[in-house]
């Protein structure tokens, strides 16, 4: 796997760390389209991808010692990795937290991710597709 980011980044770890482990998950379901890191304040790093079976792109943003993971399908619906789950998980910047996080990702995406939303007026609004 191919190393991101510079070495003096500053959770340059935890950037490779995050990106090996999706690629050792998804394998070939998914495709890396960007990512981006800056060094200012605690560290900021974003990872985005396509997961190609369905079409949905894969965001996991790092920024202040905390990660999110959300999924958006191509009418812009979205969830977000507590909904998928449907417990509240840990999100500090851990590994063992990262690991925890990708893999319910993954295995929701094997078995259906519970449902998306899109923002209408300041309110969340069940996506008509599920």
């Amino acid at each position: 796997m191919q190393l991101l980011g510079d070495k003096s980044f500053i959770h340059y770890n935890e950037l490779n760390f995050t990106n090996n482990l999706f690629s050792e998950l998804f394998g070939k379901d998914i495709k890396l389209l960007t990512h981006a890191t800056s060094d200012g304040g605690m560290g900021y790093f974003i990872l985005k991808y396509q997961f190609i079976p369905d079409n949905y792109v894969i965001v996991f943003e790092h920024d202040r010692l905390f990660f999110t993971i959300r999924l958006s399908k191509p009418n812009g619906a979205f969830t977000h990795i507590n909904n998928i789950s449907g417990n509240k998980i840990d999100t500090a910047l851990e590994d063992i937290n990262i690991s925890n996080a990708v893999r319910i990702l993954r295995e929701a995406l094997n078995n259906g991710i519970p449902a998306f939303y899109h923002l209408k007026k300041d309110r969340l609004v069940r996506d008509e597709e599920d």
